[in-house]
């Protein structure tokens, strides 16, 4: 196979998502700190649909709360403050995010 730029080009386009989408849609979650232990699955399918940028320990209320990157998310613009969420999962699998206090 030859290099060139182009394909190179070529190739980071097709894996990069639009850049006006990377990053704005963020959200903060919590999850009981007992659950990535005793509901492995629940954790693994919230996961699996977000990219987590910080994950903390608050040991006081017995949660490890996430800031992630999500569809399931609303679109944060610069200089807002980033909401918090609810997560949920439906009968049928379907993984939601609700607005706390809204």
């Amino acid at each position: 196979m030859h290099y060139s730029e182009e394909r190179e080009e070529d190739a980071r386009k097709a894996l990069s998502p639009p850049r006006k989408v990377v990053g704005t849609r963020r959200g903060v979650f919590a999850l009981p700190a007992r659950a990535v232990l005793e509901k492995q699955w629940f954790v693994t399918r919230v996961m699996g649909l977000c990219a987590i940028l910080k994950a903390e320990s608050l040991v006081l209320h017995d949660v490890i709360e996430y800031h992630a990157i999500s569809d399931l998310f609303d679109v944060v613009e610069r200089g807002q403050i980033t909401q918090n969420y609810d997560i949920s999962i439906a009968d049928n699998g379907e993984v939601t995010a609700k607005k706390r206090g809204g």
